[in-house]
Order: C-alpha cells, then sequence, then structure tokens
C-alpha cells in the first residue's frame, strides 16, 4: 500500500489538440511518487484522470 495523498510536487501541460489539453502531474503518496493524467476540456472541467501504473 502507498499511502495516502502527501502533496503535488510539479505539474506540466504535456499536450494541448484543439479542445482538449493533457495535464502530467506528478504526485507523492506516502513513499512513492507517480504521474497522473489529467485531462481538460475547453471549459477547464476535468474530463478524464489516470495512474501512471509504474511508481517511481
Amino acid at each position: 500500500m502507498s499511502g495516502g495523498l502527501r502533496k503535488v510536487k510539479d505539474a506540466v501541460i504535456a499536450h494541448q489538440d484543439g479542445d482538449q489539453q493533457l495535464m502530467l502531474v506528478a504526485v507523492a503518496f506516502g513513499k512513492a511518487t507517480t504521474n497522473l493524467f489529467v485531462i481538460f476540456d475547453a471549459s477547464g472541467r476535468i474530463i478524464n484522470v489516470d495512474i501512471f501504473r509504474d511508481f517511481v
């Protein structure tokens, strides 16, 4: 088990195309760090979140 969310370490725009924007968000959970893929629509609403499979 990795534990609860500790902090957001970094966030960058990974790709922007038309009405959508993909952000790569590095987050710390307990002692592990992983990346979230967050997709926003043209209105700035989150339409999808995915977690990278491998913790670093």
